[in-house]
């Protein structure tokens, strides 16, 4: 990471500002933090952040016993496409989504799903499970 300008710290509400005296080329601050978004804002060192969504299946036979190799799209926002295997135990995840709307839909020949297809609103941080049989 680079950092240029004040780094604050906020941990359990305590501030603490660090001046930082960086030669150029230093213009620059990137941030990252596992499972969130971290896009900077107009001013140096400011962040706008949200958390990652995710969304798990589970495909079963009508009987009850999972389902494996079921093919599962899950396509929308921010031009997100995915397109996924089920496990042997009939579950998939999709993880790190941002929030918003997607289409899910499951494949097998000689299968017919219900829903055969489902649009989803995912929030920020949320985690949508559908079971499909």
């Amino acid at each position: 990471m680079w950092l240029h300008g004040t780094l604050t710290c906020c941990t359990l509400h305590l501030h603490h500002s660090v001046p930082l005296l960086l030669p150029p080329p230093c213009s620059a601050l990137q941030a990252s933090k596992d499972g969130y978004v971290l896009r900077p804002l107009d001013k140096l060192g400011h962040f706008e952040a949200f958390k990652y969504a995710e969304v798990k299946v589970t495909v079963s036979e009508s009987s009850g016993q999972p389902l494996s190799g079921v093919l599962v799209s899950l396509s929308g926002a921010a031009d997100y496409r995915n397109h996924s295997r089920t496990r042997e135990d009939g579950r998939l995840r999709f993880p790190n989504l941002s929030p918003g709307n997607y289409f899910l839909r499951p494949m097998m020949k000689e299968y017919r799903f219900s829903p055969a297809s489902k649009m989803l609103t995912v929030g920020e941080g949320a985690t949508v499970e559908l079971d499909i049989t």
